[in-house]
């Protein structure tokens, strides 16, 4: 079995008020580059999301980006949705 890295949560370039809990979308760039890794990464990318920004004073923007590996990726908020992509999907 594949030893799981942690994700890593980047800084973000502003707060707001984004919540992170809408149905989520994960774009086809981002399962074919963490392929068996995907789901869990969603899940443990969004704990630390949540945790980290939406509880915090300064609140969570609608972009999250983050880091796995050495691959970058972003989530948007978009309200209704979350998105889970390559910077060069965008």
């Amino acid at each position: 079995m594949k030893q799981y890295n942690p994700v890593q949560l980047l800084p973000q370039e502003c707060g707001g008020d984004y919540t992170f809990i809408s149905q989520i979308y994960i774009t086809r760039g981002f399962r074919n580059a963490f392929q068996e890794s995907c789901d869990l990464l969603v899940t443990v990318s969004l704990d630390m999301i949540r945790k980290q920004r939406v509880e915090s004073s300064d609140g969570a923007d609608y972009l999250q980006v983050l880091e796995h590996e050495g691959i970058r990726f972003w989530c948007i908020d978009d309200v209704s949705h979350l998105t889970f992509l390559l910077p060069e999907e965008y």
